[in-house]
């Protein structure tokens, strides 16, 4: 039995020392340069090369300081469905890394059974009864290795993948529940619409009855009217489609979702990201995901090589039997056992050659997807960068045109306390105030949404834990 274990052991150690000689990794990432300089560079500093920026840690959305965004952003972390489902995905992983790991722990199974034959000395032309174990151990050293590299990969990835559902949910969180606010603006700016537009229609009813004007402008009037009227059914479906988006985020059944500010509350001064390294990219977890799935393939052609690498067989039955049956007249019980060590190597064997082309073909392809990746990366942050910056120069614009209107109306409501402009021009400048105020409304959401979107391209919060740490590092 000794000399038995001398040869696993030696055969082993050859295994494990071939291993590692034979079939290195393939692995090559490919080099990238990141830009160093882009056409909207507001927020990179290209003398700070830190990569371990804590971006993916930085809670982000706090800067809005809006309790109900916090709370949404929270409960969506903690019970949306695509998060649960890759998190299953994580832990099947996980099993399937286990299996790798239990390769090397040889199968112990149960013998009982009859046999006849000539088989000296333990059966000589008799029939005999045996039972027993049997201890068998399959060892391919090279391929367990390799499987057990991949199976760790894609843990990995599927933790990546885990992180990028993570990244896309808190940005489509914070979208949503910023344009339901901005439905809510909607709402409530076209009933003072209508509501002033009502004003203006019963005064132009009394001009038209004394003669001042003509029916043309009270018909003028009052087909705005009907128009704004007409609004209000699908700014109320959009509210809805607008909740229930959220409740599907959350994965709760359709209801209300508290909202307790307007957008011309919501701050947005020190939201914007500051100098950082444009090297946080690599902290995107498609970037991540793509590098995974580099290695993955990389590893995968190990183990197509590994299929070229001897298999090694231990069989060791061993236990008691008899011979010529319970009732033979030589009846006799004895213990016995056997030790079978084999060895079996492909050599034609086509198939095997064939999937390693195979593999090496498809590493190939997923060198080309990497690159695909970071360029697609780069192209986000820079339109990220430029969505944004044109949306806050446009917000200060409408914001200008705004506070303009906005004295004007006061001028003109003052003229009108003296009597020196009609009624009808009065709520002629409210309305057109109203209008500004629309526009301003659909200007900051788009700054908000472009500052959302650009966190999202920068890879921005997806690791922030439960407490969401508020860091600026």
């Amino acid at each position: 039995m000794q000399s038995i274990l001398k040869k696993v052991m030696l055969i082993f150690s050859f295994g494990v020392l071939t291993s590692c000689g034979m079939f290195g990794e393939n692995y090559v990432k490919p080099q990238i340069a990141t830009p160093t300089t882009w056409s909207n560079n507001q927020i990179f500093n290209p003398k700070n090369t830190n990569s371990n920026f804590a971006l993916a840690s930085l809670a982000w959305w706090q800067s809005f300081d809006d309790v109900e965004l916090n709370k949404l952003i929270e409960e969506v972390l903690a019970n949306n469905n695509d998060i649960n489902k890759a998190t299953i995905n994580i832990q099947t992983t996980q099993a399937l890394l286990q299996v790798v790991n239990d390769a090397w722990v040889p199968s112990v199974g149960v013998l009982v059974g009859n046999m006849t034959g000539n088989f000296p000395p333990l059966l000589t032309n008799e029939t005999g009864n045996f039972a027993g174990l049997n201890v068998s151990y399959n060892l391919n050293v090279l391929k367990i290795i390799r499987e057990k590299k991949l199976a760790k990969l894609n843990v990995e990835l599927q933790q990546a993948v885990l992180n990028a559902i993570r990244l896309k949910l808190i940005s489509q969180t914070a979208v949503t529940y910023y344009e339901l606010i901005a439905a809510h603006d909607q709402l409530n700016l076209c009933q003072i619409e209508i509501n002033d537009l009502t004003d203006l229609q019963q005064h132009l009813k009394k001009q038209f009855d004394v003669g001042l004007i003509s029916q043309l402008e009270v018909s003028k009037n009052q087909e705005q009217l009907a128009a704004l009227e007409s609004k209000l059914p699908q700014i109320q479906t959009n509210i809805t489609k607008l909740q229930n988006a959220l409740n599907v985020l959350l994965n709760q059944n359709p209801g209300p979702i508290a909202v307790t500010t307007t957008l011309s509350n919501v701050e947005i001064k020190n939201v914007m990201p500051k100098n950082i390294s444009s090297k946080v990219l690599e902290q995107r977890p498609d970037i991540i995901m793509a590098t995974y799935n580099l290695k993955i393939a990389a590893a995968k052609v190990g183990v197509a090589y590994s299929n070229l690498f001897p298999d090694f067989d231990l069989i060791l039955p061993f236990g008691v039997e008899n011979l010529g049956g319970l009732n033979g007249s030589n009846f006799a019980t004895t213990a016995y056992w056997l030790a079978l060590i084999q060895g079996t190597m492909p050599f034609l064997d086509k198939a095997t050659y064939d999937s390693i082309t195979e593999a090496k073909s498809v590493n190939k392809a997923g060198a080309y997807a990497y690159t695909q990746t970071v360029r697609a990366a780069f192209t986000d942050v820079d339109n990220g960068l430029a969505w944004q910056k044109n949306s806050a120069t446009t917000l200060a614009k409408i914001n200008e045109e705004k506070i303009a209107t906005e004295k004007t109306y006061k001028l003109a409501y003052s003229r009108y306390k003296l009597g020196a402009i009609s009624y009808a021009d009065t709520l002629d400048y409210k309305l057109q105030l109203d209008n500004v105020r629309g526009s301003y409304d659909q200007a900051k959401f788009a700054q908000i949404k472009s500052l959302v979107n650009l966190y999202q391209v920068l890879g921005g919060g997806y690791k922030a834990s439960n407490g969401f740490p508020l860091s600026r590092e």
